[in-house]
């Protein structure tokens, strides 16, 4: 927030206006601007030569042509608003889309002064009391954190994408316009911790016992801890995601059968052991997943 704040201070002042109905020369220290789609931006020369060497060498060259008077650019009207806007007034973007042309901009003509903007709108998108009401999508903001060096983003965003997200939906812009590895690394990570959560699910079974309840009441064998164990484990691997708490599933599943324990002191004891067991063994489990950022 506050490299924000500087760059409206630093930049405090600055004259941008859409020149649309003025085709005139632009104003004493300004340039003019022309987007792709005609619209006319005049601009601090000085200003914008200081942020970019790639703005500067082409006032130059419009020196040496055209008088400077202005530049054609290939960008259009609304991207340069967008753009401008981050950079001359410190304003966020407001959609993926908007961000992902902002984004090319700042590449293109070498601004590093709208990255704190930048990295700003994709904090907020994913800082919400609750990942699933997150306005934009987690992808979007691990994508943010990859291209604009944040780990700490690329970290905090992938964690919510597994919560949240499918992640082989499309449409979401940024995420989508990664190159095809980086999209593989998360897709990867996803799997893998879905895998180690299944292997975790599995490797914890109590052993076959018969209850005194069985043998008092002739209770039937389905009805005891082995079988709801096993009836959990098949539940909650059905449903099973990247970011499943194990643990908190089986304790879950097996609360909501234990009507079928019948009070019996002995077999819920059994499954109270094993559910201390998934959960001691359960964080190295995860662990044991590499992340590939």
């Amino acid at each position: 927030m506050a490299d924000v704040q500087d760059l409206t201070e630093a930049l405090d002042g600055a004259n941008l206006a859409d020149a649309d109905a003025a085709a005139d020369a632009p104003p004493p220290g300004t340039i003019t601007l022309v987007s792709s789609d005609g619209h006319r931006f005049h601009v601090d020369r000085q200003r914008l030569a200081h942020e970019s060497t790639v703005f500067s060498d082409m006032f130059e060259l419009a020196d040496s042509v055209e008088g400077g008077q202005s530049c054609d650019l290939t960008e259009s009207k609304c991207h340069l608003e967008a753009f401008f806007a981050a950079l001359l007034e410190g304003k966020e973007v407001t959609t993926a889309a908007e961000w992902l042309a902002v984004y090319r901009m700042s590449d293109k003509y070498d601004v590093k002064r709208v990255r704190p903007v930048l990295l700003l709108w994709a904090w907020r998108s994913i800082n919400t009391r609750h990942p699933y009401d997150a306005v934009y999508s987690a992808r979007d903001a691990y994508a943010v954190g990859l291209l604009l060096g944040d780990d700490e983003l690329v970290e905090t965003a992938a964690e919510i994408a597994l919560k949240c997200e499918d992640m082989d939906a499309s449409g979401n812009p940024i995420f989508d316009a990664l190159d095809a590895d980086s999209q593989r690394r998360l897709r990867i990570f996803a799997r893998a911790r879905r895998e180690a959560s299944l292997r975790a699910l599995q490797y914890v079974n109590p052993k076959y016992r018969n209850c005194r309840c069985i043998r008092a009441s002739g209770r039937r064998f389905s009805d005891t801890a082995y079988q709801i164990w096993e009836d959990a484990q098949s539940s909650v691997g059905k449903t099973l995601q990247p970011a499943t708490d194990v643990p908190d599933a089986m304790r879950r599943e097996i609360a909501s059968q234990v009507a079928r324990l019948e009070g019996c002191v002995d077999c819920w004891s059994t499954l109270s052991d094993k559910l201390d067991m998934l959960e001691r063994q359960w964080p190295s489990c995860k662990t044991k997943v590499t992340e590939p950022f």
